[in-house]
């Protein structure tokens, strides 16, 4: 589907300078309806248990599509970003598991406790830099 842009043009009131944006008309509840029904909508849920074998938090999850069919293991990588990818797939076994959940007794993948630092130390340091 393609959309027409309209392009609008505004003089901004309190500083005075001009700025110029693009805007795309609204779609009706039937186009959504469209767009979604063709899209792959996933659902993660998440858990995060402390191993006391490790002495460190494990990130349980699983992840579905809509329709209840759970995602597969090659279907988990191919939603990993890329520049991820090849480091975590040289040894995917040691990095992303299938494992039953401790208390659901329920199968959920597990990012390997001997792994979380590492993976973790990124986002902790981008945190860190933000939030200075």
């Amino acid at each position: 589907m393609n959309y027409p842009l309209e392009s609008n043009h505004h003089k901004n009131s309190h500083t005075g300078s001009d700025q110029s944006y693009q805007c795309q008309e609204a779609l009706d509840d039937s186009e959504v309806a469209g767009i979604c029904a063709t899209s792959e909508v996933i659902r993660y849920e998440y858990h995060v248990l402390y191993s006391s074998s490790y002495e460190v938090p494990v990130l349980y999850f699983r992840a579905c599509f809509l329709d209840g069919r759970p995602l597969t293991l090659d279907e988990i990588w191919e939603g990993v970003h890329e520049c991820y990818r090849a480091r975590l797939l040289e040894g995917p076994w040691d990095t992303i598991t299938q494992q039953e959940h401790p208390l659901l007794g329920q199968p959920f993948f597990v990012l390997h406790p001997c792994r979380t630092n590492e993976f973790m130390a990124p986002v902790l340091a981008n945190s860190q830099r933000e939030n200075r």
